[in-house]
């Protein structure tokens, strides 16, 4: 295995970690967010239980209306505004670093590839697995580029702890993250793994 390949092999694999973390992160976090829900609904519920002996001391006691009143709407306000915090938070942010820590690293090795070997022409035939390959590729190319400010406002949003910014931003990010991570393993296994055998495949010119 050449320099080349080893390097094309590692990136591979790190754009494979990176997709698998990615996908756990996730996971985690949708599982903390029913969680968050779910105790928000119990203590939804809890508060209506109660709510029947609130009405009675209002009923019973006019001077205690004003101050009753406030208390509930002060309660409302508070689960709009500042909902209870995602359990699993924590865990999702040590996902996205290590997803990011390997993104990373996949960059520095691709360019140490780029400047010492050059891209690795495809030397497929024109035809419509070529322009498949062309369109994945260029899709690639372009949404790598695209999402590097994307993480880079994701990551400002969740270290300022703007949640609903971070959240309106992140969600397109890890898609296209994704995309890119697992297109980024396609790539690798046409040119360096599906051509080859297809070559190898083919009888010779002339026969």
């Amino acid at each position: 295995m050449s320099g080349k390949e080893l390097l094309a092999a590692l990136n591979a694999l790190l754009n494979a970690s990176s997709a698998i973390l990615l996908v756990l992160a996730y996971i985690t976090i949708r599982r903390g967010a029913t969680r968050a829900r779910s105790r928000v609904m119990q203590e939804t519920e809890f508060v209506d239980e109660l709510s029947p002996s609130r009405s009675l001391r209002v009923t019973d006691g006019g001077a205690e209306l004003q101050p009753t009143a406030t208390l509930v709407a002060t309660e409302a306000l508070e689960y709009q505004t500042a909902p209870p915090v995602n359990p699993n938070i924590r865990r999702h942010a040590q996902l996205m670093l290590a997803a990011l820590g390997t993104s990373a690293v996949f960059l520095v090795f691709y360019l140490t590839s780029y400047f010492m070997y050059g891209d690795r022409s495809s030397g497929l035939e024109p035809g419509l697995f070529k322009t498949a390959y062309l369109l994945m590729l260029a899709s690639h190319v372009l949404l790598a580029m695209v999402m590097l400010p994307m993480i880079g406002l994701s990551l400002w949003h969740a270290y300022r702890g703007n949640w609903r910014k971070h959240r309106r931003i992140a969600r397109p990010t890890f898609w296209i993250w994704l995309y890119v991570s697992i297109t980024g393993v396609l790539i690798y296994w046409i040119l360096y793994h599906l051509i080859p055998n297809m070559a190898a495949a083919s009888p010779p010119a002339g026969v």
